[in-house]
């Protein structure tokens, strides 16, 4: 899916209820073509233009595709191509339209890169994982940028939009949608603090995943929606602040909750050592503990009902979990990859678990407490015990 800022789709039902965090971009396949006096019938579509769609090719240290409109899409980038890359507008007398997904990943000897003017499109994690990456130029021309585009570029500092974008902007290197009321991606190697600006109201899922050197994060009071893994592998982050005036989040000891503060949205990825979950916690939501790396032991109290998917997974210091006798739901891989996890005690009935809800978690052993109920030789694919405190 393709983010487009201004093609909003219809938020999940099932995410609504609890807290409305998510929106979904719209996307729009069909190639720009920038001819005088077209109508909207004779310019070409995704379709025609794939059934006039070429072999892949190959020029310099590019390897791109055509359609039948003079018009190429790169594919791939050579790898081990170094330093400030001024990405090329034709290829084979072809004008380059498309940066297509994965396009740039891996490259990690990449420094700089400046998109020509006339590309429209950058496909989702066209520069994921470029390591050396520091500053990215976008231009006007650009239309639709793909989810993670930038992810795990961890000394990227700078993404700067040409102000004539009419669909993306930037904001002291932040990108964001042409009004500002969407951020779409903050800088992998940015550090310390940052404050949320007051003109933005929804943070996009990803937007700040492995930010491994964000400390704090202030979210204003105009944020109504965050997005899904939106601060997951921010290794070093210690507080989120909200600000009182926000009406559907809050903070409490910097930690991310509802505005009820029922619903434990994200811990702090930085945090080491013990976790007790306040009794005021109701649900833990999808991803709240996703690589809390240093955290060892976690409480949850017996308020709580449901742990949302992948909720703990790739906490891979934890090593001791008691989780009290209100939970009746266990999200999809809410324990995955949590390769030190040994002991998971239950204080009630077994409750339902989703699929592959210890995948990776090889060492853990279950204790349920005599006289409760619902339990067999093996719950989620690990073995039990009774447990006598």
């Amino acid at each position: 899916m393709k983010l487009r800022p201004n093609a909003i789709a219809t938020p999940s039902l099932a995410v609504l209820s609890l807290f409305g965090l998510l929106t979904a971009f719209g996307r729009d396949d069909a190639p720009y073509v920038p001819q005088q006096q077209t109508t909207a019938a004779q310019r070409p579509t995704a379709e025609s233009a794939q059934r006039f769609a070429q072999p892949t090719l190959t020029e310099g240290d590019y390897t791109y595709t055509t359609n039948g409109f003079r018009q190429a899409t790169i594919t791939s980038f050579r790898k081990s191509a170094a330093d400030a890359v001024a990405i090329t507008n034709a290829l084979g007398g072809h004008r380059v339209i498309g940066i297509g997904a994965y396009a740039f990943m891996v490259c990690t000897n990449l420094t700089r890169v400046a998109i020509p003017d006339g590309v429209t499109e950058i496909g989702e994690e066209a520069f994921a994982f470029c390591f050396n990456l520091a500053d990215v130029t976008i231009p006007r021309s650009v239309t639709n940028i793909g989810e993670r585009v930038f992810r795990c570029s961890h000394r990227l500092t700078a993404i700067t939009v040409d102000a004539a974008n009419e669909n993306y902007s930037s904001l002291d290197g932040v990108l964001l949608d042409k009004r500002q009321t969407t951020l779409l991606h903050y800088p992998d190697g940015r550090a310390g603090r940052y404050v949320i600006p007051g003109s933005v109201t929804k943070i996009a899922g990803w937007a700040f995943y492995s930010c491994t050197g964000l400390t704090e994060v202030v979210i204003s009071g105009s944020v109504t929606n965050i997005g899904e893994s939106t601060f997951s592998r921010c290794y070093r982050m210690k507080d989120f602040t909200v600000d009182d005036t926000n009406a559907k989040f809050s903070s409490l000891r910097g930690v991310l909750f509802d505005k009820s503060q029922t619903v434990l949205l994200r811990y702090p990825g930085g945090r080491r050592g013990s976790c007790v979950i306040p009794s005021n916690a109701t649900h833990i939501h999808n991803h709240a503990f996703d690589s809390c790396r240093i955290l060892t032991k976690i409480m949850i109290p017996d308020s709580v009902a449901t742990i949302g998917e992948n909720a703990f997974k790739e906490c891979v210091c934890l090593t001791d979990m008691r989780i009290g006798n209100g939970v009746t739901n266990i999200g999809s891989g809410a324990f995955s990859s949590c390769i030190s996890l040994t002991r998971v005690e239950f204080k009630g009935n077994a409750p339902t678990p989703g699929t592959t809800i210890f995948r990776g978690t090889n060492k853990a052993v279950i204790y349920h407490r005599p006289g409760t109920t619902g339990w067999g030789k093996e719950f989620g694919g690990r073995p039990t015990k009774e447990w006598k405190p």
